[in-house]
């Protein structure tokens, strides 16, 4: 009870508000509301979905919607006690990672991000996509980035527009479209 007073608070309050429009549903089970015929509708109408309870319930409830990281919304878990924020899906494009870390503040729990590059500190092209408005157009190159990241290798990034500041670790800016990593 706890966890959704909280989180009633935070949507109504517009507290950590990430910009998602909020609507809630409770009760499934024996009598009461259909999970999987909950989930398929909102599937399709929600750019994030939270469910309070047990991960492997949601697991259950998405895995028949599940298509692609660039198009699936982002999936939170919180467990009833409201100890674990926990992102099973879409945690960088789709913004499920700062979901889990606006659900955890509202509600005391503890974010339990578990992405190679959040875990790791490591630059994350696809967050910094969403982030920058920036449609990705080749998800799969995603993999590719972050895995040179990750091993300790560098990427190239290419733009049309200036660009100002520091790139972060491992990236450096390229002159030469052909030669890019990352195109904007």
């Amino acid at each position: 009870m706890r966890t959704a007073h909280a989180l009633s608070d935070c949507a109504q309050t517009g507290e950590d508000d990430p910009g998602w429009d909020v609507s809630v549903s409770r009760g499934f089970g024996e009598g009461k509301a259909d999970l999987r015929a909950w989930t398929a509708l909102a599937w399709e109408a929600s750019d994030a979905l939270l469910f309070v309870g047990a991960a492997g319930i949601a697991v259950r409830a998405i895995a028949p919607h599940v298509a692609s990281k660039a198009n699936d919304p982002a999936v939170v878990a919180i467990d009833e006690a409201g100890r674990f924020a926990v992102p099973l899906l879409s945690g960088h494009l789709g913004g499920a990672n700062e979901l889990a870390q606006t659900v955890a503040r509202a509600a005391g729990a503890i974010p339990v991000i578990t992405t190679a590059t959040d875990v790791r500190g490591v630059w994350a092209v696809d967050t910094w996509a969403r982030c920058a408005g920036l449609a990705v157009s080749n998800p799969e190159a995603i993999k590719r980035v972050s895995a040179r990241l990750l091993s300790g290798g560098r990427v190239a990034l290419y733009s049309d527009m200036p660009i100002s500041g520091q790139p972060p670790e491992g990236v450096d800016i390229a002159s030469d479209r052909a030669r890019a990593d990352i195109v904007v």
